[in-house]
């Protein structure tokens, strides 16, 4: 059976299905993650509405929105993080667009950490990306 967006749209496949259903309602999936218990995680763990509130509350700092830090920033934001603060005193060039999927053409010249809690907030809801730019003129 394809998958489609429209009754009778183009079909799409599997993974791309996945990937957007993750994105469009990713509590969903979230919270079932999160109340099962896993072979995978420590035998502490103990899955349910404390691991839950524990993600919404905590505070996480990431310094550094490049390379590295657009994945962790994506991965902390999908995860259930809602309190996500980013440091990063560079400014977006356009050899960094190939690699940091969280800039445009259009961010070009704009601080890092300005264009990445955007990009989050505005995909990921509920949650709340604060950012810091240091700029030093010398």
């Amino acid at each position: 059976m394809a998958l489609s967006l429209a009754p009778n749209g183009p079909p799409i496949s599997h993974h791309t299905y996945l990937v957007m259903s993750i994105l469009i309602a990713p509590r969903k999936y979230l919270d079932t993650i999160l109340s099962t218990q896993s072979p995978f995680a420590d035998p502490d763990f103990i899955p349910g509405e404390d691991v839950i509130s524990f993600l919404e509350s905590a505070r996480v700092l990431v310094i550094g929105a490049g390379g590295l830090g657009c994945e962790i920033l994506k991965n902390l934001a999908l995860s259930g993080f809602k309190d996500i603060h980013v440091i990063d005193m560079d400014t977006i060039d356009v050899s960094n667009l190939n690699r940091q999927f969280l800039f445009r053409a259009a961010d070009v010249g704009k601080p890092k950490a300005v264009a990445a809690a955007a990009f989050i907030n505005k995909r990921i809801h509920g949650g709340f990306v604060c950012l810091y730019t240091l700029l030093f003129l010398f």
